[in-house]
């Protein structure tokens, strides 16, 4: 019927230990994660993108300066 009203919900997978968020090298290249915030993702996505834009231009500074 045209008044049914519905839902859909999306819940965000969390992580045992909380979230993470870092970056590691491996031989030449970077690895960085960011994955496990719940449902704070959304809250916590400004300052996850600060941070990995810190981590970026820290291994370009490392290895190509």
């Amino acid at each position: 019927p045209e008044d049914t009203l519905s839902y859909i919900v999306g819940i965000r997978p969390s992580r045992k230990g909380g979230f993470r968020l870092d970056s590691e090298q491996q031989g030449n290249r970077y690895i960085l994660s960011a994955y496990g915030f719940g449902g704070g993702g959304y809250a916590f996505s400004y300052g996850v993108a600060d941070a990995l834009c810190k981590m970026v231009e820290k291994a370009e500074r490392e290895n190509v300066i």
